[in-house]
């Protein structure tokens, strides 16, 4: 057995490892190459092994699983090699950019002889575009700071520059090291690095904001309230069970008590079974009531983002919604407002007001109930999966058909579920359940992850069940299989989806049915999953997957990927609610609306 030294106590890699450290990070993903392995022989070789290294099968994988183990556990890390490496991850970590995950990428770049060799006689190295600032200016644009350390005696301020800037914007940072500057000595860390992760906050624009939000809640009285993701990442939502429970302390006896909604990116922000919960609906459809519009929107920590809001303009002045170290009020904008300050100011005010500011809860349209029947479909699915589920579970779901079906899930617990609903990067629930039950085992808590996705999506990043067969996970993966990608026909033409469908004439003839760029091959998922070492399963019947489900529960510590087939043109019921409207291939149809009622 070869044994490495323990790690050199001034080195590059080692300063490195032991931020890492202190962060808490205890788990780095990635996969190795040469330029990469001076810092992870330094990690190997701690005789404590403080933080270990997973490998994952690709790079895309590897930036997924350290997204969501960040989400869970704090702050995430991977590890590539430069071009070839660096390159494949940059969706993931876009994806992390976006969403404000806290993530660090750590990129072995060639030594500075070869850098040198390359740029005076034009000789190309392994993985080398030529540009020696190629990898360096890609994720400029997606970290808050990116570093190319190429002198050992920077090294510590380059790197507790980019650590910071990670801390104090939640979002991924980038670290670019030469590979013969990994064991070059350097300065030791001076003490740990001290972080306020909190914003500047204007005093006066915090009041105004709230000064402002008061009036519109004394002129709709009638509130609904949105628990937002960045509860969750600020952690406030004590804070905000607070703020709740005094808008309630408004409510007259025997009025309708104010609930709290989520959306899509936020559900189970607070705990599902919470008893002021109401529903993770899309905010802005189905808010109304006939007749009823003395009612605002106060969104805490909300973001008004495609997938939340459905693309469509909500503002209006009843709405409130903090958020970005922002808040807005109708059309007033106040920018330099903390969320907690914010909450915290709020809180005061309400507990100030006059006794004559009577508040009410507020009666939402209630959604689209599930289309149930004897067959196996996206709805009977859930319904299924509903009546078998375990709060101490985590449910995380894809972006297509499923993320629109998993809002029907009732009684997750808190943070028991996690999809990528701004970046909406199809596959992402597949590699991030790597980096989610990983994170679980370090804080100790007995949580089984469940995947719902499409078979487009899964077909992107099907290596890492691999990786969690490697690493002893007891996930599940149920693909949802209609040979297509249905949300992409869904946006261009729903006509195949509609029940019943409109028949066009010959000469648009073609949106009639799927589009063959739409389709996909088929897999044989019971073969793949038992060649990656899961139990593999194939679901048609709904008595099969009762069957299934409790063979999952029989099985702990089995990892499971299960095919569940439902038909080509099946669509869960609020998109099919949603297929009356024209799709965008549908517009330049003449003809349009057709006949047929909806």
């Amino acid at each position: 057995m070869l044994l490495l030294k323990a790690p050199a106590a001034n080195t590059v890699a080692n300063y490195l490892r032991i931020r890492l450290i202190e962060l808490g990070v205890q788990d780095l993903f990635g996969v190795a190459g040469n330029y990469a392995a001076p810092f992870l022989d330094t990690v190997l070789a701690d005789p404590q092994q403080r933080i270990k290294l997973l490998g994952t099968s690709t790079e895309m994988n590897a930036g997924y699983a350290a997204d969501a183990y960040a989400r869970y556990h704090g702050y995430g890390g991977a590890f590539v090699t430069y071009g070839v490496g660096s390159f494949s991850i940059l969706n993931a970590t876009a994806g992390s950019y976006v969403e404000k995950v806290p993530v660090l990428v750590i990129n072995g770049a060639p030594t500075n002889k070869e850098n040198n060799i390359e740029k005076n006689a034009g000789l190309l190295f392994s993985h080398s575009t030529g540009n020696q600032l190629a990898d360096l200016d890609m994720f400029q644009k997606v970290t808050v700071a990116a570093e190319r350390i190429t002198n050992a005696n920077l090294a510590p301020y380059q790197i507790d520059k980019a650590i910071t800037a990670m801390i104090v914007y939640r979002q991924p940072a980038y670290l670019e090291v030469a590979e013969d500057v990994w064991r070059a000595p350097c300065p030791p860390p001076i003490g740990q690095l001290q972080v306020d992760p909190g914003r500047t906050t204007s005093v006066s624009e915090v009041k105004q904001a709230v000064a402002a939000a008061v009036q519109v809640i004394g002129k709709f009285p009638r509130v609904v309230t949105w628990a937002g993701i960045e509860l969750r990442q600020q952690k406030l939502t004590g804070s905000f069970e607070e703020l709740l429970q005094l808008l309630n302390d408004r409510v007259p006896e025997g009025d309708q008590p104010i609930k709290f909604i989520t959306s899509f990116f936020s559900k189970s922000v607070l705990d599902e079974r919470h008893p002021l919960f109401d529903s993770c609906r899309v905010i802005g459809k189905n808010m109304g009531a006939d007749g009823v519009e003395d009612y605002c929107l106060l969104g805490i920590g909300g973001w008004t983002v495609d997938a939340n809001v459905a693309s469509t303009n909500i503002r209006d002045e009843r709405l409130i919604v903090a958020c970005n170290d922002g808040v807005l009020v109708g059309a007033e904008f106040f920018p330099m407002v903390a969320l907690s300050d914010f909450i915290a100011e709020l809180k005061t005010a309400l507990a100030e007001a006059e006794e004559q500011l009577p508040l009410s809860g507020k009666t939402l349209v209630d959604l689209p109930a599930p289309i149930l029947g004897n067959d196996l479909t996206f709805d009977t699915f859930f319904h299924q999966l509903q009546n078998n589920w375990n709060p101490n579970d985590i449910l995380l779901s894809g972006v297509g058909f499923t993320l629109s079906i998993a809002s029907y899930l009732r009684g997750v617990a808190q943070n028991g579920y996690l999809t990528d609903g701004v970046w909406l990067s199809i596959g992402y629930p597949v590699g991030a359940a790597t980096g989610v039950a990983q994170a679980c085992k370090r804080i100790a808590e007995d949580k089984r992850v469940f995947v719902v996705i499409g078979d487009g999506a899964f077909q992107e990043v099907c290596q890492a069940v691999s990786d969690q067969n490697f690493h002893g996970q007891n996930n599940v993966i149920f693909v949802l299989s209609n040979t297509i990608y249905g949300i992409e026909q869904f946006l261009v033409n729903p006509n195949p989806f509609r029940d019943p469908p409109v028949d066009y004439p010959e000469k648009d003839d073609l949106l009639n049915s799927v589009y063959s760029y739409n389709d996909l091959h088929q897999w044989d998922f019971v073969k793949l999953g038992e060649s990656f070492g899961s139990i593999g399963r194939r679901v048609e019947t709904l008595a099969q997957l009762a069957d299934v489900l409790c063979e999952i529960e029989d099985n702990p510590i089995r990892n499971f990927l299960v095919e569940i087939v439902v038909p080509k043109t099946d669509i869960p019921a609020d998109l099919l609610a949603a297929a009356k409207y024209v799709g965008e291939d549908e517009t330049a149809n003449k003809n349009w609306p057709p006949a047929a009622k909806f």
